[in-house]
């Protein structure tokens, strides 16, 4: 398509497309101006995207218009390029929406997209209409994840507290990492890892070895012992992992989100490295109690706060084994596995292994192609240390730009780093134990409205997108707010704090 540029009767910039105006010939500032005042906003938007302004004449207005919103444009075109200034954030239409979807949500987060305006330059919709069409269908994926990520903090945002209220209390072993130089492997648990068993055990002393929950257990099985465990998970799922009969996990560090989901016998008897969130309530409860814990990032899968936390531990290459991210037929993970077990209890002859494993199989496409977005989408930051690791395992999906490597090539890597310093762990005093203290963290916190946020993400959102002149509407929905901060505190008092536990 050829962009033709020329002036308007008024003298400013204009711009046609294979002979179909983008903007007005006359007054292109006055057409914007009108574009902008017609927008409908019944609420205050924390974020707009307008589809291909071509010029960008509307952009000044929106500013004008909402001075706190953050504006953001998608590019059909690179035609435009040079007007990208006038914008906060500019996406440029790629061939994939869920990847554009991905990158929306990255840069915005789930809160703003929640309160996201958004509206298509009229010509730029008729003129490209196809790309048109996918920058829709990326706003809207987007949008969904936000909410879907809203509604799931909603509903373990209590259960994430009451986590971290129980990690502070009875953590007695704690342990900090020291980083140093020595390539690191971490386990994930696909099955392509069922390959890599026999030189992870061959060459073990050449690397540091972090195995996601899922992973820990085959890798024990076959004589391999991690140097960390980590684990997320804030439900069921994590403590399954863990807690496997006749499996020793020996001298392993469980490094755990402190929101996630230990017992208190796991966290009295094993050596525990807390991680913590940027964004966690539990930042406040560890500054006022004075306990340790290594920084982490908040991620959908394991395996990739797995992947920032081992960049953290080493300035030498990280490998990935069993990275698959893909539904397989059969057992979705290298065997055998805590969940795989505990669920073939309940297999019948009517309902078989085959039944169950086959259902697992399609149920996990959606999130599987949401961590491997994430993975190509950060992989650019990361391609010159972070490689998949395997013995020629022929992957369904590509995570380029990141890797897929030989052992021949971490051999090299190995080379590479002889003599190199190993990540250590080094274990730290924890305060002496003051439920006494932890009450009044929590009491202070919650009813200074300070985790608001994280504890009540959809009503925050209710309340920030109430426009300042909407002062009923903003006080219905502060006082729920207010009835949910009493409900949660006399729960948590019962749960932890009531006399008979004391």
């Amino acid at each position: 398509m050829t962009i033709v540029f020329s002036k308007a009767k008024n003298g400013s910039d204009t711009c046609s497309a294979d002979g179909q105006l983008l903007h007005s010939s006359y007054n292109p500032e006055r057409e914007a101006e009108s574009f902008v005042q017609n927008l409908k906003a019944d609420f205050e938007p924390a974020c707009i995207i307008i589809i291909e302004p071509a010029l960008s004449h509307c952009a000044p207005f929106l500013r004008k218009r909402f001075p706190h919103a953050e504006l953001c444009c998608i590019r059909l075109t690179k035609d435009f390029s040079k007007t990208d200034a006038l914008w906060d954030f500019v996406l440029y239409e790629s061939d994939s929406s869920t990847r554009d979807a991905e990158a929306l949500y990255s840069h915005f987060g789930e809160e703003k997209l929640c309160a996201l305006l958004s509206a298509g330059w009229p010509a730029s919709e008729r003129i490209f209409q196809k790309e048109a069409e996918s920058a829709w269908f990326s706003i809207k994926k987007s949008i969904l994840k936000s909410r879907d990520v809203l509604y799931t903090r909603s509903y373990f945002a209590q259960r994430w507290l009451k986590n971290t209220i129980r990690f502070a209390s009875f953590l007695s072993k704690p342990a900090l990492p020291v980083s140093g130089a020595k390539p690191v492997i971490v386990a994930a648990s696909g099955p392509s890892l069922s390959t890599s068993l026999p030189f992870l055990k061959a060459l073990r002393k050449d690397f540091f070895l972090i195995a996601v929950s899922s992973a820990a257990v085959p890798l024990i099985t076959a004589g391999i012992h991690p140097d960390i465990v980590l684990t997320t998970d804030g439900g069921y799922w994590a403590k399954a992992h863990l807690a496997v009969p006749g499996i020793q996990f020996g001298d392993a560090v469980c490094a755990c989100a402190v929101e996630g989901s230990l017992s208190s016998m796991q966290l009295q008897n094993n050596t525990i490295l807390p991680l913590i969130y940027e964004d966690s309530t539990a930042v406040s409860v560890w500054k006022k109690r004075s306990l340790p814990a290594a920084a982490a990032l908040r991620n959908g899968t394991v395996s990739g706060t797995a992947m920032n936390f081992a960049l953290s531990l080493t300035t030498g290459p990280v490998f990935f084994c069993g990275l698959d991210l893909a539904p397989v037929q059969g057992f979705q993970h290298t065997q055998p596995n805590a969940l795989e077990r505990r669920a073939s209890i309940a297999d019948t002859r009517l309902r078989t292994a085959e039944t169950r494993t086959a259902a697992a199989e399609f149920s996990s496409q959606g999130s599987l192609e949401i961590y491997r977005t994430w993975f190509i989408t950060h992989g650019e930051k990361v391609k010159d240390r972070v490689f998949r690791l395997s013995d020629s395992w022929k992957y369904e999906f590509s995570l380029l730009p990141i890797q897929d490597v030989s052992w021949d090539f971490f051999k090299k890597a190995v080379r590479e780093k002889a003599g190199a310093t190993a990540p250590e762990i080094r274990y730290v005093p924890v305060p002496k134990k003051n439920n006494a203290q932890l009450k009044q963290i929590l009491q202070e916190e919650i009813a200074s409205g300070a985790w608001d946020k994280e504890l009540f993400p959809l009503e925050t959102v209710m309340l920030n997108r109430c426009k300042p002149e909407d002062e009923e509407k903003r006080r219905e929905v502060a006082e729920d707010i207010r009835a949910k901060q009493r409900k949660l505190l006399t729960k948590l008092t019962e749960t932890f704090f009531s006399e008979a536990k004391e």
